[in-house]
């Protein structure tokens, strides 16, 4: 892992730089954008060349050959602390930030970022899934968050400021990131081998929404298939809610059992929708120009559709079964659709 192999975000890195050689370095960063733009792995670069001892005192490259940086890249570094949801849990625990209810303030990441560092003079946390810390856990890292240990550094990683909590964004760097570019995810697509044809790699680029995540869900071969299948149903001139909602329920189940796989495949598929509707805003994309005028659909009905499957992705994070989200989902979209 290497600044080199790092795409975008080259505002971001000169802030950081500068605040490290002005020595104004904040204890609290709340970094926000769009999943599979990049926050997690800016922030592991970051703490990777804090905690390198062989890094210059001014500059925000570490060595890359220390222990240090070896153990940052194997996760195994001692004064690298790193929370996140677990897999089935649709937020993150208290007990993970200051421990049980029996061990309260005497286990959990606030209590290990206050130990003396095994090596150097800082610890660095870097807290994933922050948009789902409740407010018994924002509460319980506040003097954490008002009084961190000298030399700490915090990372908090979310998709957007509004989905915080007051208590965690009034204390915190607010740091903000966009959507990669297509250039750099085809570019990443290619040098990591996911892809081997560049043709391929721009279509998926094209799609992904600057996330590499959404891209990576695109080399399924039968997933990509599947857009193909939700754009044709969303094209017909009454849609078959019915027929939709089993489709899109049967491909989220094909992911298997697990909570956070399923989710992360209904917000692609509604993505599908999503982008569906915006084309129907634009006068000329790739499946406007498949379809006749008399299909096209009106700007204010478009607008309308798009904000309901904007709606339902918010609404895959509020545990809402999936059976239930994408029956009524489909159910609005074919009533706005046969109302235009």
């Amino acid at each position: 892992m290497h600044w080199r192999d790092f795409h975008g975000h080259s505002k971001q890195k000169i802030w950081f730089e500068q605040a490290i050689q002005q020595n104004r370095l904040a204890s609290t960063f709340l970094m926000v954008g769009p999943e599979g733009c990049g926050k997690r792995t800016f922030a592991r670069l970051l703490a990777k060349a804090l905690l390198c001892p062989n890094r210059e005192a001014l500059s925000i490259e570490p060595c890359q050959r220390c222990e240090s940086c070896v153990q940052v890249d194997a996760d195994s570094h001692p004064d690298l602390l790193q929370v996140s949801k677990p897999p089935e849990a649709s937020s993150l625990s208290i007990e993970l930030l200051v421990g049980s209810r029996e061990n309260r303030l005497r286990e959990g990441l606030c209590y290990q970022l206050h130990m003396k560092p095994f090596h150097g003079q800082r610890r660095i946390a870097i807290i994933d899934d922050a948009d789902s810390i409740l407010v018994e856990a924002a509460n319980s890292m506040l003097k954490t968050l008002e009084e961190p240990p000298a030399g700490a550094v915090i990372f908090l990683i979310g998709s957007n400021e509004q989905r915080q909590l007051s208590t965690i964004r009034s204390r915190s760097q607010i740091v903000r990131f966009q959507g990669l570019s297509t250039e750099a995810i085809a570019t990443l697509l290619l040098r990591h081998e996911w892809v081997a044809d560049p043709d391929k790699a721009a279509t998926i680029a094209r799609l992904s929404s600057g996330s590499l995540v959404k891209a990576k869900a695109f080399l399924d071969d039968d997933f990509f298939a599947f857009r193909s299948e939700v754009h044709s149903r969303l094209q017909q001139p009454s849609i078959d809610f019915v027929g939709l909602s089993k489709s899109v329920l049967a491909n989220v189940q094909s992911v298997g059992d697990e909570g956070a796989f399923r989710r992360a495949r209904m917000k692609s598929i509604i993505e599908f929708a999503v982008e569906f509707y915006r084309s129907m805003l634009s006068p000329k994309t790739e499946i406007t120009a498949a379809l006749g005028s008399a299909q096209r659909l009106s700007i204010a009905t478009a607008n309308r559709a798009l904000e309901r499957c904007i709606a339902a992705e918010s609404e895959i994070d509020r545990n809402v079964t999936p059976a239930a989200l994408l029956e009524s989902w489909s159910a609005e979209l074919a009533e706005i659709c046969r109302a235009s």
